[in-house]
């Protein structure tokens, strides 16, 4: 995980498994590279700590800091990307 990444900045735990926000990590995207788009690890416990998932957005976009926030709401995972344009059709 490259120090640029933020990895770590934003973590949630919930009972065997945490998730860990990587904000500024690098998306390789449809045909280049996407600085900043973001991306969120999940570990869970089994005899020990193991990286479950990395989670990306489908639609990845360089600064849209996907990951900036994370939380557990029951057994959903919410991941903030602040910097994401929306469109309101």
């Amino acid at each position: 995980y490259a120090s640029t990444s933020h990895f770590g900045f934003f973590v949630c735990i919930k009972e065997n498994r945490f998730a860990i926000g990587a904000p500024n990590a690098e998306v390789f995207g449809e045909y280049q590279p996407l600085p900043q788009a973001g991306a969120v690890y999940v570990f869970k416990k089994e005899n020990e700590w193991v990286l479950d998932q990395k989670i990306i957005p489908s639609d990845p976009v360089a600064s849209d800091h996907f990951g900036s926030a994370v939380a557990f709401n029951q057994n959903i995972l919410v991941v903030g990307a602040p910097d994401k344009e929306t469109r309101h059709e």
